[in-house]
């Protein structure tokens, strides 16, 4: 997904507050067999196809043994750009992604989908762009899911898999949107981004006080056609969910600031 995705994220970073990595999160890409399509009045498309030993990080024998089965990925894109308006369409597809645990205790494997939706106009100075996201059964944006482990594998018998992104992870679903503005003043270009993910479904339940909200701000600046400096600053609200009591765990808040100089050959 990330190879024809990610218009929305203009940003330079390493830090998740200060570009939208919660939204870009699912555009992991990993060693598979590709096609990208030549362009025909504006669209193109391109596909991904990436066997289990390059998505799934876990040891490939033992989930074998524990009845994990396969992890494979398939991702699909859809593009269109016209006289500066785009659009774009990215499909993930994963194999056993997550595991949905019922009230008696029992483990079902589940396949993993995220669907992304980016649109916007890039020409005569101006940059706005708007994104969609849905994810099921993958890495989410919740932070309660991060770190967590889950049992995999049948009744007396059962593992303790790590999260990761693609490899098992509890049976969730989210939803996300953003915005992003720009505009170039000759050699300036201002920026903003706006991001909101909405409470998550875990396991088939809606868990509140897990939605986010973030602003990202900032400009850079074009010495030359090889090198740009950048400086922009971010703050991000998430919630931490609720402990079994319905009381809150409050919320987390993160502000963050950084400068970056650019320079390719």
């Amino acid at each position: 997904m990330k190879a024809n995705m990610d218009v929305v994220d203009p940003w330079e970073y390493n830090n998740e507050v200060l570009g939208l990595g919660k939204f870009t999160r699912t555009g992991e890409r990993y060693v598979g067999i590709a096609y990208d399509s030549p362009e025909w009045a504006g669209f193109k498309f391109n596909a991904l196809y990436s066997p289990r030993d390059n998505v799934n990080g876990g040891n490939r024998n033992s989930e074998y043994d524990y009845g994990m089965g396969a992890g494979d990925k398939y991702s699909v894109g859809l593009n269109y750009h016209n006289a500066g308006y785009f659009a774009k369409y990215g499909f993930n597809f994963l194999k056993n992604s997550a595991a949905m645990i019922s009230e008696s205790g029992h483990t079902k494997l589940k396949d993993g989908q995220v669907h992304r939706l980016e649109s916007g106009y890039d020409a005569n100075d101006l940059f706005v762009g708007v994104g969609y996201q849905y994810s099921k059964n993958t890495s989410s944006y919740f932070r309660g899911l991060k770190g967590a482990s889950i049992p995999v594998g049948g009744e007396g018998n059962l593992k303790t898999m790590n999260i990761g992104d693609h490899n098992v992870t509890w049976d969730n679903r989210g939803q996300e949107a953003v915005l992003t503005l720009g505009y170039h003043f000759n050699n300036v270009f201002p920026k903003i981004s706006y991001a909101h993910g909405w409470n998550v479904k875990i396991n088939g339940s809606k868990e509140k006080n897990t939605k986010y909200d973030q602003v990202v701000l900032g400009a850079d600046y074009d010495f030359s056609k090889h090198t740009t400096a950048n400086i922009q600053a971010g703050w991000l609200r998430e919630g931490n969910g609720y402990y079994e009591l319905n009381q809150s765990k409050g919320k987390n808040k993160t502000t963050a600031f950084g400068v970056g100089l650019k320079h390719t050959f």
